[in-house]
């Protein structure tokens, strides 16, 4: 999956999802809760 796939799965634009992936900025629990409901599993499992 590309950065522009799971920014579109969760709501962001693509160069938020690049810079949040390459570590330029940090996840927050939106984004986190956003991801872990897009992929069917709890949020701690990204933690």
């Amino acid at each position: 999956m590309s950065s522009t796939d799971w920014g579109e799965l969760i709501g962001i634009d693509r160069s938020t999802a690049s810079r949040l992936l390459r570590g330029e900025r940090k996840f927050s629990t939106t984004h986190v809760r956003k991801t872990a409901a897009a992929l069917g599993i709890e949020p701690s499992h990204l933690i």
